[in-house]
């Protein structure tokens, strides 16, 4: 994808993009493309490379799910026939939905929740569900409505509080039949009561079992279910632990190749609103080892107790909801990323503390992304990692296959093919005589390995046996860590235990998990990654000239794309970055765009900058926040901090976070995109007495320390303020609260809603004015779920139609003064401007009356 900063084809676009903001817009089509949401797509559902790429793996020779890593015996023939025929048939549905219930939130609300969910989906309903069907010879795919009783929501066995429904997320969203619920599911995902992920894509955090005291990294976060599952774990409140706002001691460092989705990511995790979140913007592989986290040469090493690489990869496990995979999925794919997986999971595995557990995962179910990454993890470890068995105990209900011991290693990329072809010429030249052609028999066992290879070869793909039988000129292509160990190596290593889900078997996508313990310290084994990479490199320059030959310099280039000093880069990318540098290498993905953060900053607005120092408060700026608020002496003020020294905003960060990361990156290389949680922000209006408000992100964690500017106000007028946004007429609310409104200035304040337990997180965040009127701080996201809440709790109260039309006229009246003082406002700038450049017309000719003056007397 390359440098945006530096990419002229993209400043183009964003010029064409500013000029065009003023002209009218086109309708744009709103069906996506290549997905089940299209209803005129003619996405295939099927791919012939994939299913002889498959078959020749093996990976229908498992007859059944286990609970356990012990394999299958092998089936007869007629069994892998049907093995293959329920995973293509499953492949080509749509994925069901799946959610969660956060584990952030009161368990009275949980509850609660779970109640809900069961009153929507305790019974089957019939609607009518609309089925792709591929014509192979038409090329085009039809849509056919047919009925379909939906059973009631599943509960996923090996996780607390999560569903699995028997209906895909179109269904739900355009049937009316399930028109309640869907506006339900939206409601409550925006206020972070539960969280849409894909059953799958559960395990590895669960995998991991995090504790509240872990620290965690997530190497390849975006765009944050897993991370937001992580945070859950780590950092769920109790109110009975005071530590710094009732956080635990655990946090989450979570980071992304790419800063717009680390940004993506700080709006997912947002909805949790935890003091424990650090999000980073590194390429995963090069994630920095802070000097603390150093092999002391004493048995210590890492700093992360638990550490996720879910790292990125072909997707073909993904065919269900990705459905434009079938066409575009070929097996360079997961060659091409094999040697950025393996050195993401390698640097992972070095930041993780001896005694620590990693996981490594992928969407896909492809051998080489996934076995052969992890043998060549436990080679280069030198026995400092162990493959931990998950066991029916920890992860109830997981239906899973054991991993494989045995692969191929298929090509189909073209320098690869360019190779085989020529030697096949090569083969036909220096044969003088034609060898007499035998007469073919008839092969009618289609599972044996001559009509698996014959397969595979019709469709492309070519087969390289051993390391040896890869030619120089095709080392770097094929590296010698895609191959598979030897037998007594792949059962010392223990293979079995890794983790593949293949969809027919829970009726989900496909998955691949393996989890690491580390018993031991590893230093940098990415070191001898290269070393090897290198070796390779010389090997093929220093073949003789006839070799060298064979392949042109263009492939060459195509094949090498994965190779480069350990990424992929365009020509245009080798010329802008030094070879020998690996920190100014951009991280490479299948999918994302990569760059160092500073070059992706220079695409937009408000562009991140790396190596942001979050520095401490001066002295002299707490004690008329402590006044003004009442803060008690309990508040941690040692854990707020700002992110710049423009004071704009204060963010509080767990004591952890403080000692273990902020505190210990003395030489700033942690490029951070987001850390803590907002708790305080500087306002715009000067006639003030404290221009600082409280933060509605943040509230929470401040609100046990404030003695001053709150109301504790009864559920009425609790209702009343989740019923309006925007200016609220204080003669709404009841008389109580409107005399307690006048006991203080304008400035910030906040409401918490009388009888409710602090763990609820019940407050308003409001800016009150001279005439006491209050304007809600707070996201209409944040009010629809305090609402759902409310409603659940049994607290919501109706508001009379009177108080709305007073709340109403008030609001309208209020803006139209604004509006009016706005356009005084910018009349006033107008004219401002305009004296202003006739001032500056005047000094002109003035200037030029001068110089013309001075001209003619000379």
């Amino acid at each position: 994808m390359g440098f945006r900063g530096k990419n002229k084809r993209k400043r183009i676009r964003k010029e064409q993009e500013k000029d065009s903001k003023s002209k009218p817009k086109p309708r744009q089509n709103t069906e996506r493309k290549g997905n089940w949401f299209n209803n005129n797509s003619s996405t295939p559902t099927q791919n012939k490379r994939f299913d002889a790429y498959y078959s020749h793996q093996g990976i229908f020779d498992h007859s059944h799910a286990t609970a356990t890593a012990s394999p299958s015996p092998t089936p007869s023939n007629e069994t892998k026939t049907a093995n293959k025929k329920i995973f293509l048939d499953t492949m080509a549905t749509a994925l069901n939905a799946s959610f969660r219930i956060s584990q952030s939130i009161p368990q009275s609300l949980r509850d609660q929740t779970a109640a809900q969910i069961a009153q929507f989906t305790s019974a089957p309903v019939t609607v009518n569900i609309e089925t792709p069907n591929y014509n192979s010879s038409t090329k085009q795919t039809t849509i056919s409505l047919t009925k379909k009783t939906i059973q009631p929501a599943k509960k996923i066995p090996f996780l607390k509080s999560a569903y699995q429904l028997d209906v895909d997320r179109k269904t739900i969203r355009k049937s009316s039949t399930l028109n309640a619920f869907h506006e339900w599911l939206k409601v409550v995902t925006e206020g972070g009561i539960i969280t849409r992920q894909e059953t799958v894509s559960m395990i590895p955090p669960a995998v991991l079992r995090v504790e509240p005291h872990h620290s965690v990294l997530d190497m390849c976060a975006a765009p944050g279910s897993k991370t937001t599952q992580l945070l859950e774990m780590v950092a769920a409140k109790d109110y009975s632990v005071s530590d710094g706002g009732g956080t635990k001691n655990g946090y989450v460092v979570a980071n992304d190749c790419d800063f717009k989705r680390a940004s993506m990511l700080v709006h997912q995790c947002k909805r949790i609103a935890s003091p424990a979140l650090m999000v980073t913007c590194h390429a995963g592989q090069w994630f920095p080892v802070l000097p603390h986290a150093q092999n002391d040469g004493k048995g210590n090493e890492g700093m992360f107790d638990r550490v996720l690489c879910d790292v990125p990869c072909s997707g073909d496990g993904t065919l269900r909801k990705c459905p434009q995979v079938w066409s575009k999925w070929t097996a360079s794919q997961g060659m091409n990323l094999h040697s950025l997986q393996l050195e993401i999971a390698l640097r992972g595995a070095r930041v993780c503390k001896v005694g620590g557990y990693m996981c490594y995962s992928t969407c896909s179910l492809n051998p080489i992304e996934n076995e052969a990454v992890v043998s060549s993890i436990m080679k280069q470890t030198n026995g400092s990692l162990e493959i931990v068995e998950v066991t029916e105990e920890h992860m109830p209900g997981l239906k899973r296959r054991p991993g494989m011991k045995r692969w191929k290693v298929l090509d189909d990329r073209k320098a690869v093919s360019e190779y085989f072809e020529k030697e096949k010429e090569k083969e036909k030249e220096s044969t003088e005589e034609p060898k007499p052609v035998d007469t073919p028999v008839e092969n009618t066992d289609p599972w044996s390995l001559a009509a698996l290879e014959a397969k595979s070869a019709a469709t492309g793909l070519f087969e390289f046996a051993s390391v040896e039988d890869v030619p120089s000129l095709l080392k770097t292509t094929v590296r010698p860590t895609v191959f598979p160990p030897t037998p007594e190596e792949a059962d010392a290593m223990h293979l079995e235990r890794c983790i593949r889900c293949y969809p027919q078997d829970m009726d989900t996508g496909g998955f691949f998990v393996t989890l690491f313990k580390k018993v031991g310290t590893i230093g940098s084994a990415t070191k001898a990654l290269r070393k090897m990479k290198n070796e390779a490199r010389r090997a093929a320059e220093n073949e003789d000239e006839d070799n060298s030959a064979v392949v042109k310099e263009e492939d060459c280039d195509d094949a090498d794309e994965s190779d480069d000093d350990d990424e992929p880069m365009s020509k245009k990318q080798k010329q802008q970055v030094k070879k020998d540098d690996p920190n100014n290498l951009p991280a490479p993905s299948f999918s994302l765009v990569n760059q160092k953060p500073s070059v992706a900053a220079a695409a937009g607005k408000g562009a991140f900058k790396p190596n942001q120092h979050i520095i401490n408060l001066p002295d002299e700026f707490w004690p008329p926040l402590v006044e003004y608020y009442g803060l008690t002496d309990e508040c941690p003020l040692h854990q707020i901090k700002a992110r710049n020294d423009t004071l704009k905003a204060m963010m509080f960060f767990t004591k952890e976070v403080c000692e273990e990361v902020v505190n210990k990156d003395v030489m700033g290389k942690l490029n951070l995109v987001h850390c803590g949680t907002k708790i305080i922000e500087k306002s715009n209006n000067k006639n003030v007495v404290q221009q600082y408000r409280l933060s509605h992100e943040g509230i929470h964690l401040v609100a046990p320390y404030l003695t001053k500017r709150k109301f504790v106000v009864g559920k009425m007028d609790f209702s009343i303020m989740l019923n309006f946004i925007g200016i609220l007429n204080p003669k709404a609310f009841s008389e109580k609260l409107q005399e307690e409104l006048k006991t203080v200035d304008q400035g910030s304040v906040y409401c918490a809603l009388e009888g409710v337990g602090a763990e609820n997180n019940m407050i308003l965040n409001f800016w009150m004015s001279a005439d006491t009127s209050l304007n809600s701080m707070v996201a209409q996201v944040e009010i629809d779920s305090m609402r759902e809440r409310m409603r659940s709790g049994g607290w919501l109260c109706e508001v009379e139609e009177g108080i709305k039309k007073l709340v109403d006229d008030y609001a309208e009246e209020k803006r139209v003064i604004q509006n009016y003082m706005r356009a005084e406002k910018k009349e006033k700038e107008e004219k401002e401007k305009e004296e202003k450049e006739e001032e500056k017309e005047k000094e002109e000719k003035e200037e030029k009356m001068i110089e013309n003056s001075l001209i003619s007397s000379n």
